[in-house]
């Protein structure tokens, strides 16, 4: 009988011994995998080592986006000892409602056992000092993480060409965000062990180091973009404006030398900006060009040899039928040259001229230029504009897109399409970074015979008599072309304008193109009136500071 016993007790223990080394052998290699995730998903955690992002450069090296470290404090629910009489000044120095706070740790401990809610945020990008009384304070379940933020040190200056980061330093707009891979480098990483009581008690070394962004180096010249920008804005508020847009290109090169929109934005401090504000208006707003395009016109019908350059256009009684419809001048003009239509911007002069052309001649010439596509500079949120196709180019409907209604376009493609004009029709591609050496890359657009002649009329339109007589520069030869246009509204013309006025200097050697365009002036409202005054503002000061010479000779 105890024979039995033993023998039964025996086998009990070597049963239970057996059940202990399955379920050890069960749990150190069959679910080891699982408990290893488990277990570390409760004692490491892999932190973010950001990587600090490239610094932005105008074309001199001055930087314009730099990035300056700050700190973000987090907490995880699970460990953080809010009892501690340290607790309220953490809020305090944090500016966080306490209640509200508690709020949300107490719905998120509720929840701890899901990994993703280990991990809060109480602040983010806050000064480093700070963060260190925040860390001195050693309550447990607060850690400190040090990041960076960007700083834009000419503020709404610059703001709608560099764009801004978010909260993870990532770009979401402008050049911040075209070149952000660039710019962002890589992000490094860390491993922290902790204890059950939440303490860091181990580092291993299997750390990876974050890799810096690279620097960029724009095209932009920053004492020329202020000298932009404070001439435009002036213009928009002393017409009472509602916007207003500018770009300078360098006609050799197609670098852009400043680019501007009003109103602007500060992308140093993100509290209730306004998305209409921090948009490039240069690249993204559209609007019928009006006579601005009445030069691009001319280039199709000195191209198309059908118009010999003596030709004269009766244009009385200043007024032309064409079917049902009538295209109408400003004044009485008479009979006017080739040169007298651009100097007066005659809408009967280029209509009658262009009647005689093939249709496909002026759609040919605006799409070589650019018209109706997204520019090669493929700025974040850029529109293409509108051209319609010539099938449905009726008689009165080509009339006026030699004026300029009946399409839209961006103030990017009014630059690089007088860009051309100025240099000999070769168009170089615009671009936003500095270039090292002379563009190779150019594309004739137009016959240069046909752009110089052009080039040589819009002389005239600053000139005595002309209608950009204040786009004057003292000791230089400028050539331009004024636009005023109507403003559509949901499909209906309204009392509303768009003026416009496209610049280049010297005329006899040109080196600098500029586009103006003011929406809504609520005072004077013509191109020649709003937008020719800020070109000639830009200049005077861009010669100088370019070393253009005065009256300089043609090469």
């Amino acid at each position: 009988m105890n024979n039995k016993r033993f023998i039964f007790v025996i086998g009990l223990l070597i049963l239970l011994v057996s059940i202990i080394i399955g379920r050890l052998f069960y749990l150190h290699v069959v679910d080891r995998e699982f408990l290893l995730k488990q277990g570390n998903s409760r004692s490491l955690r892999t932190m973010v080592m950001p990587a600090e992002r490239g610094i932005i450069f105008d074309r001199n090296n001055i930087p314009i986006a730099v990035s300056v470290p700050v700190s973000s404090i987090w907490v995880d629910p699970q460990y953080l000892q809010m009892t501690d009489p340290d607790w309220p000044k953490v809020l305090s120095l944090l500016n966080l409602n306490p209640i509200k706070v508690d709020k949300v740790i107490a719905a998120t401990v509720k929840q701890a056992d899901k990994k993703q809610l280990r991990f809060l945020y109480l602040a983010r990008q806050i000064a480093p000092p700070i963060a260190n009384q925040i860390a001195a304070f050693g309550i447990k379940g607060i850690y400190v993480q040090k990041e960076y933020r960007r700083y834009y040190p000419d503020s709404e200056v610059v703001a709608q060409v560099l764009g801004m980061t978010n909260d993870d330093n990532k770009g979401i707009a402008g050049v911040e965000l075209k070149y952000n891979q660039q710019l962002a480098g890589k992000a490094g990483n860390r491993t922290i062990v902790r204890d059950l009581l939440g303490n860091v008690i181990d580092v291993p070394g299997n750390q990876l180091a974050p890799v810096p962004g690279q620097p960029l180096v724009l095209s932009i010249d920053r004492r020329l973009q202020y000298i932009t920008y404070r001439a435009l804005l002036a213009s928009v508020q002393k017409n009472n404006a509602e916007a207003g847009m500018a770009i300078v290109v360098d006609v050799r090169t197609g670098e852009i030398l400043a680019m501007t929109s009003v109103p602007s934005f500060n992308p140093n401090n993100r509290r209730g900006l306004d998305p209409d504000t921090m948009r490039n208006r240069v690249a993204t707003d559209v609007f019928e060009p009006g006579s601005t395009i009445k030069p691009l016109a001319m280039v199709a019908i000195l191209e198309s040899g059908k118009v010999p350059l003596d030709t004269t256009v009766n244009t009385d009684p200043g007024f032309y039928t064409i079917g049902r419809n009538t295209v109408k001048d400003v004044h009485e003009y008479g009979t006017l040259t080739l040169t007298g239509i651009i100097q007066k911007s005659s809408n009967v002069g280029i209509s009658k001229l262009v009647a005689q052309l093939n249709s496909k001649a002026l759609a040919n010439t605006l799409d070589q230029v650019g018209f109706g596509q997204v520019t090669p500079l493929k700025f974040p949120g850029e529109r293409s504009g509108y051209v319609p196709h010539p099938i449905i180019w009726a008689p009165f409907a080509l009339a006026t897109l030699s004026f300029g209604y009946g399409m839209n376009s961006t103030a990017l493609q009014l630059a690089q399409a007088y860009q051309a004009i100025a240099n000999h029709g070769m168009q170089e591609p615009l671009t936003l970074l500095r270039l090292n050496a002379p563009p190779s890359n150019g594309k004739q657009v137009m016959p240069a015979a046909a752009a110089d002649q052009v080039l040589e009329m819009l002389k005239s339109v600053v000139a005595i008599n002309g209608t950009a007589t204040k786009a004057r520069v003292s000791g230089y030869e400028v050539a331009g072309k004024t636009g005023t246009s109507r403003k559509s509204v949901n499909g209906k013309y309204v009392n509303q304008y768009m003026g416009a006025f496209a610049g280049i200097i010297p005329a006899n050697n040109p080196q600098l193109v500029m586009i103006v365009v003011i929406d809504h002036p609520r005072k004077l409202y013509y191109g020649g009136d709003v937008a020719a005054p800020v070109f000639a503002d830009v200049m005077r000061q861009a010669v100088y500071l370019f070393k253009i010479p005065a009256n300089s000779a043609h090469k």
